[in-house]
């Protein structure tokens, strides 16, 4: 994600499409054996004053270990998330997830304000996530809505339809990645291009930057 600091006050999530195969996050957890990976979230308490304690503005991947809209997450655990984000308009928060339904359904419960300093986002790996996604995303409220094409495991067409604001796109990397044609992503950027949706290139499948690298100001 292009964000310069991780808050993690929502931990935990399961695999649900193909995407998450080779999860780095799944792996993070393991490795040092933290909860919430069993299917079910946690919620830390210790974590979640930590925008309040940062000097300087910053721009915030939300949940980079987790899911906040996974189905064991109680509405009422993104909401102490969303009055933390309205009490640091300094920083602007990034959200992403794989389950924008559920995203959609926790707006539209009208328990928080919209935020000025809130992107939200979506992953979608190929185009039957592409497809099933972006509608809902449409629908969601946010100062910027962006997709994650990552990891990117086929060509994916946008349809010219709605489009975000910002494309995020990046091979599979690891020892277990699967493959990333140079084509699909010069595809993405031409569509974005023409479309004028911004594009942020990360790497190709053998670690090399794809930029250009162009991010809206917060």
């Amino acid at each position: 994600m292009p964000t310069e600091i991780e808050w993690n006050p929502i931990v935990g999530c399961g695999p649900m499409s193909p995407g998450c195969a080779n999860c780095y996050a799944r792996q993070i957890a393991r490795r040092f054996k933290m909860p919430g990976w069993d299917g079910t979230a946690h919620f830390s308490n210790g974590r979640i004053g930590k925008p309040m304690t940062w000097k300087k503005p910053h721009r915030v991947f939300v949940n980079s270990m987790g899911d906040i809209f996974h189905e064991s997450v109680p509405f009422e655990w993104p909401e102490n998330v969303w009055n933390v984000m309205g009490d640091c308009l300094e920083h602007t928060f990034m959200i992403l997830t794989r389950r924008p339904k559920r995203m959609l359904e926790w707006f539209d419960t009208g328990r928080v304000p919209t935020l000025v300093n809130l992107w939200v986002g979506i992953t979608a790996e190929n185009q039957k996530a592409w497809d099933d996604r972006m509608t809902s995303l449409a629908m969601t409220p946010g100062a910027v809505k962006f997709v994650s094409f990552e990891p990117l495991l086929e060509a994916i067409d946008m349809h010219g339809g709605w489009l975000p604001n910002l494309a995020i796109v990046g091979a599979e990397t690891g020892p277990h990645k699967r493959p990333c044609r140079p084509e699909w992503i010069d595809s993405l950027r031409s569509q974005c291009k023409a479309a004028g949706v911004r594009f942020f290139g990360k790497v190709d499948q053998v670690g090399k930057a794809i930029g250009p690298r162009e991010m809206p100001k917060p």
